[in-house]
């Protein structure tokens, strides 16, 4: 084996093979859990048996991936490059999101296109689903146990245990797994998977593996503390796990039919969801520091305190604005009682702060259908919003309030420019001065995210009969590169995409990868430079 030539393709196979067995033992792990959730809810035979076989179906690939990689690679030490960190992450979300789907197929058998769908939603912790059926979630027709879902609670997990992965990206726990087995440097794969500006003050200590354990532990924390306090105020354990791994990860998926629109009569539980949400869209380096460090570094950072000033306005303009229009509570909330005109203060600020908090965090969860208000200037703030979304470093989508500071600093800069030509000034960002390139690639990677953007949109109105008006094809578009969740016109917060054909579930499924892996991890993979020697 040792006689292996030493190639630089050949060198890139065997990289891309190792990070993706681990990637898929990730995985297999979580099916595992899934598996014993399945079983220890008393699901039906046929779920637990779809769970188990795809748990087999993916360790026994990730061993078989592992075995050949290692038996190729003998005593050296792998070795990654910038490439084989893009192509490692970016090719192992493609396959992780084919293997997980077989667990839809084999419990529920829903067809490919939309098991791959509700996988790379769940994954990208868009949110977006396919399972429109509230029959997923009630229980059937002359069913002695009324709280038991139609297909048991292992697919709810499931999905929610997607999210809960995808949200601190799987990326991570293989960064745990690399030094352990001597696989290289991981520097190219977590700056492949880490959303944002990389600048100097990303990596929270100046060793990688520990960075990437007190981001975990954060992550874990937070989760925890959600699993609790959504249990104390109103939730039962098991949908308080399912939620808390939905809202920590900024995914959306919910156990419940109508989201958390099904606790509109629980004001405390939804805030405390508003509270977590924000949390999950600021920079998880600014937690780490609050907690090591013990002070509040939270309004040092420009970047949070452009998006904390921006949450505020949004929640106090949306508030106001259906406090104006004299909204009905069965017009403002998704299952607003009938007959009942009267709505407090409190509510329209409950609703305004959860759906302006979501959007921003990509999380997804809604309680009101912004649609149904008839605001147009309420829906054009909510899709004005879904384009920059979180903070850099958090698991929220979008394009990163990050880039959006950098882009109005370069704006204002080219404007004076235009009065005093020989004017020399940088660009700072928390007082760091931005490298010419590293704001070069910020404006491509804007123009590249519009781009993108469009072209999805000019797709699916050719393609997708239910996206032939604006609303929907654009809605849909910009909610699956953003990871948001609800658009607008047929996929607002009341629909879904289940009547979507299955090129555009495919096409929609890429989109969310790319918008998770942020744009440039996948385009790469379709420039013939990457593949050659």
């Amino acid at each position: 084996m040792n006689a292996t030539p030493h190639n630089s393709r050949y060198h890139s196979l065997v990289a891309i093979g190792q990070v993706t067995s681990l990637l898929l033992a990730v995985i297999s792990g979580a099916l595992m859990v899934t598996t014993a959730v399945s079983l220890g809810m008393d699901d039906s035979p046929k779920v637990v048996r779809g769970f188990l076989l795809t748990f087999l179906v993916t360790a026994s690939l990730a061993t078989l991936f592992y075995y050949v990689c290692r038996q190729r690679l003998g005593r050296r030490t792998l070795e990654t490059s910038a490439r084989d960190g893009f192509v490692s992450v970016g090719l192992g979300w493609l396959v992780v999101s084919v293997i997980a789907a077989i667990a839809f197929r084999l419990t529920i058998g829903i067809p490919w296109a939309d098991a791959i769908f509700e996988t790379s939603s769940g994954l990208t912790t868009t949110g977006a689903t396919i399972l429109g059926d509230s029959a997923l979630f009630e229980a059937p027709k002359g069913c002695l146990d009324a709280a038991k879902p139609a297909f048991g609670y292992g697919i709810l997990f499931w999905r929610a245990m997607l999210n809960w992965l995808g949200g601190v990206g799987i990326v991570f726990f293989v960064l745990l797994l690399l030094p352990m087995l001597k696989l290289g440097q991981s520097k190219m794969l977590y700056n492949a998977e880490v959303p944002g500006l990389k600048t100097t003050a990303d990596q929270t200590t100046p060793h990688l593996a520990t960075s990437v354990w007190c981001v975990l532990g954060v992550y874990g924390g937070l989760t925890l503390a959600a699993i609790l306090l959504y249990h104390i105020f109103g939730m039962t354990w098991f949908d308080a796990v399912c939620h808390a791994f939905s809202t920590i990860s900024t995914g959306g998926f919910s156990p419940r039919a109508d989201g958390l629109a099904h606790y509109n009569h629980l004001p405390a539980l939804q805030w405390i969801v508003v509270l977590f949400m924000f949390l999950s869209a600021c920079n998880f380096s600014l937690h780490i520091q609050r907690f090591t460090s013990l002070k509040v570094v939270y309004w040092k950072d420009e970047e949070f305190r452009f998006f904390f000033i921006v949450v505020l306005v949004a929640i106090g303009f949306v508030a106001t604005s259906l406090g104006l229009s004299g909204v009905s509570r069965k017009m403002l909330f998704l299952n607003g009682e009938e007959g009942i005109t009267f709505v407090s203060v409190e509510e329209y600020l409950r609703v305004a702060a959860f759906q302006v908090v979501t959007v921003l965090s990509t999380t997804g969860f809604c309680n009101g259908n912004w649609e149904s208000w008839g605001i147009s200037s309420v829906l054009l703030l909510i899709a004005i919003l879904m384009v920059p979304c979180g903070c850099g470093g958090s698991t929220a989508g979008g394009m990163k309030w990050s880039r959006i500071v950098v882009l109005f600093k370069q704006l204002s800069l080219e404007i004076r420019r235009c009065i005093s030509p020989r004017m020399v000034q940088d660009i700072r960002l928390n007082n760091e001065r931005l490298d010419s390139g590293v704001v070069g690639k910020t404006l491509a990677f804007v123009a590249l995210y519009a781009i993108i953007t469009l072209a999805v949109a000019l797709l699916l109105s050719v393609f997708e009969p239910m996206a032939k008006d604006v609303s929907t094809a654009f809605g849909a578009a910009l909610t699956s590169l953003s990871n948001v969740g609800p658009g607008f016109g047929a996929v607002n917060p009341a629909g879904n995409f289940a009547e979507f054909n299955c090129i555009s579930k495919l096409l929609l499924a890429l989109t969310m990868i790319i918008g998770r892996l942020e744009l440039f991890t996948i385009i790469v993979l379709f420039l013939p430079s990457t593949w050659k020697k």
